[in-house]
C-alpha cells in the first residue's frame, strides 16, 4: 500500500511550467543558465531536468528536487530572502507570461541521485506525462503500474525515470520516461499498446485512467544533455 500522504522525510520534487514572453525566450535561457541555475544548486536545490515543450515554443519546463520537506522550506527561503536573488527576480519575473508549481513526491523507480530521464543519448525524446486517476482507485493504479505497465516499458527499452504524487491533488499521478529517438518511440508504443500483454490489461486501465491527455514533451537544454 502506498500512503496517501507525504512523510516530512520523503523527498519532494517541483515540477515548474513557465510560460515566457515570446520576445525574451533567448534572454531566458541565458538568465536560466547563468543565474537562476547556478542560485538553486548553491543553495541546495538540486536540478532534475530544464527544457522547452516541443509542442509549445515558449513553455518551459523545469524539476527542482530537494531531501525534504523542511530541507525546501530553508533552501526556498535561501533562495528567494538572498541578495543574489533579490537583485535579479524583477529581471526574471518580468520575462514570465505565466507560472505554475506543482509539488510531486515519489511513489516508484527514482531515488536520490537517480536521473528523472536518460542522459547518455543527445537525440532522445523524453516524456512527462500526467493523468488524472479515477476517485479512489489509486492504490489499485498504482499496482497495477507498477506489476504491469512498468515490465512492458522495460521489455521494450523505453526509460522509466520515476513514478509520483501530487501533494494537492491526490488523484493525479506524473511520470517520465525516455525513447531513443522518434523511431524508438514508434516502434515501442505499437509494441507496448497493441500487444496480447496490455490487451490483458486495457479495460483496467481504462476503469482506473480519468484522463491521459496531458503529456509534455521535453527539449532539454544544452548544458543539461
Amino acid at each position: 500500500m502506498v500512503s496517501k500522504e507525504v512523510s516530512n522525510n520523503s523527498n519532494v520534487l517541483e515540477l515548474r511550467i513557465y510560460r515566457i514572453d515570446d520576445t525574451m525566450i533567448t534572454d531566458w535561457v541565458r538568465a536560466f543558465d547563468r543565474e537562476v541555475r547556478v542560485i538553486n544548486e548553491s543553495s541546495g536545490a538540486g536540478i532534475m531536468g530544464a527544457g522547452f515543450n516541443a509542442n509549445v515554443k515558449n513553455e518551459f519546463i523545469w524539476i527542482r528536487s530537494f531531501p525534504d520537506q523542511e530541507s525546501r522550506e530553508i533552501i526556498r527561503s535561501r533562495i528567494y530572502d538572498g541578495d543574489e536573488w533579490l537583485n535579479i527576480q524583477d529581471k526574471i519575473r518580468g520575462m514570465l507570461d505565466t507560472r505554475t508549481e506543482q509539488l510531486l513526491y515519489p511513489v516508484g523507480l527514482w531515488s536520490p541521485g537517480k536521473q528523472l530521464f536518460r542522459s547518455d543519448n543527445r537525440e532522445q525524446l523524453n516524456e512527462i506525462r500526467i493523468y488524472e486517476i479515477a476517485e479512489g482507485r489509486m492504490e489499485d493504479w498504482l499496482t497495477i503500474f507498477q506489476e504491469k505497465i512498468i515490465k512492458l516499458h522495460h521489455e521494450n527499452g523505453v526509460f522509466v525515470g520515476g513514478l509520483f504524487r501530487t501533494v494537492e491533488e491526490s488523484n493525479k499521478f506524473i511520470w517520465f520516461r525516455s525513447f531513443d529517438d522518434e523511431e524508438h518511440r514508434k516502434i515501442a508504443t505499437q509494441k507496448i499498446y497493441q500487444g496480447k500483454d496490455w490487451k490483458n490489461i486495457s479495460e483496467q486501465v481504462g476503469i482506473l485512467l480519468k484522463d491521459y491527455s496531458n503529456m509534455r514533451e521535453l527539449n532539454p537544454l544544452k548544458w543539461f544533455k
